[in-house]
């Protein structure tokens, strides 16, 4: 049985409201790496919604890999 990782995904608005919605799944892998290059092929996608960030954990709950989006700059 291959080791499961869990994937998680924080989106926000598109339209730069408040608020952020967290999409997860889990990811099965032979290694670390392999999960890892797995979670890079992902897309975290939800319409009205961008992404933020993407974290992958392990079966202990430890952070293995994340990636953070910067957030567009707002127009004055």
């Amino acid at each position: 049985m291959m080791p499961t990782y869990r994937l998680e995904c924080i989106l926000r608005f598109a339209d730069q409201r408040p608020g952020m919605a967290v999409d997860g799944r889990n990811i099965e892998a032979v290694s670390r790496g392999e999960a890892i290059e797995l979670a890079k092929l992902y897309e975290c996608n939800k319409p009205g919604m961008v992404l933020s960030a993407v974290s992958l954990f392990d079966k202990a709950q430890v952070k293995i890999w994340s990636f953070q989006i910067d957030p567009p700059s707002k127009r004055t």
